[in-house]
């Protein structure tokens, strides 16, 4: 569902000059959404991140090695420092934190909205989102 509302809300965040986006990395999936996680962050310490972040969320169908590689060349990421960043203990910390605020919050499940004052767990359409933010 975090995948099927992606492009939405950049829809809505790109159309309207009040709203903001803010992804948390809330890896809960599975080990491999752990290690995604950590490539976003790590990515960001190129200035790529939101770039990794959104083109993982545009990929067609499932995510392979081969659909990743060609992410991180399209980017014009470097890999080798991607993949030591991803190794650090301040990459691991801040999608520890990530996690934690996101936990603390209530989120238990992906995707989770804090629209005004509501807090939506799941998918929701793009017109209840917009009901949201009126």
């Amino acid at each position: 569902y975090c995948k099927k509302v992606h492009s939405e809300l950049l829809q809505i965040a790109s159309e309207r000059n009040d709203t903001r986006l803010i992804f948390l990395q809330h890896p809960i999936l599975s080990e491999s959404s752990k290690l995604l996680a950590n490539m976003v962050v790590a990515a960001n310490m190129q200035d790529k991140g939101v770039e990794f972040h959104n083109e993982l969320f545009s990929i067609e169908g499932n995510l392979n090695n081969a659909k990743l590689k060609q992410i991180i060349e399209d980017l014009e990421i470097n890999s080798a420092k991607l993949n030591i960043d991803m190794t650090k203990e301040e990459v691991t910390n801040i999608v520890s934190l990530s996690s934690f605020l996101a936990n603390g919050s209530g989120a238990r499940g992906t995707p989770t909205f804090f629209i005004n004052e509501e807090f939506v767990v799941g998918y929701i359409s793009i017109e209840r989102i917009k009901a949201l933010l009126n």
